[in-house]
């Protein structure tokens, strides 16, 4: 890891950001924290994020609709994204995981399998 590698959480649950950033926080990274899609896609283009940590199910704008924006945006290809989620890993999930800089893990988050992920996508 290097200093402060900057990393973005995104879900609906204010629970699941707060412990999110207070685990990631502890471990030496800088976070930045939203509930919204659309919010998620304006930091995205103004930010530098080094990974995304991307719930897929929120309302109006989801993960998967902010997947798609990632894909078209050629500053963001190859953003690293962890999906983190309550679905199972159906085909919609293993056909996205597919790409070398996307991974998935699943709800309730085990926090040192997630940092375990997170270390090996930022080294």
């Amino acid at each position: 890891m290097t200093e402060k590698n900057k990393i973005l959480v995104v879900d609906d649950s204010s629970t699941n950001t707060f412990l999110l950033e207070s685990f990631l926080k502890g471990k030496g990274y800088n976070i930045i924290t939203t509930q919204s899609g659309e919010e998620a896609l304006t930091i995205l283009k103004k930010e530098k994020i080094d990974l995304l940590l991307l719930d897929i199910m929120m309302p109006e704008i989801n993960g998967f609709d902010i997947l798609n924006e990632i894909e078209k945006d050629n500053n963001l290809k190859e953003l690293k994204v962890i999906l983190v989620s309550v679905l199972e890993r159906e085909n919609r999930i293993e056909k996205i995981l597919e790409n070398k800089n996307i991974d998935y893990v699943q709800k309730p988050i085990i926090l040192n399998n997630l940092l375990f992920k997170i270390n090996n996508f930022l080294n």
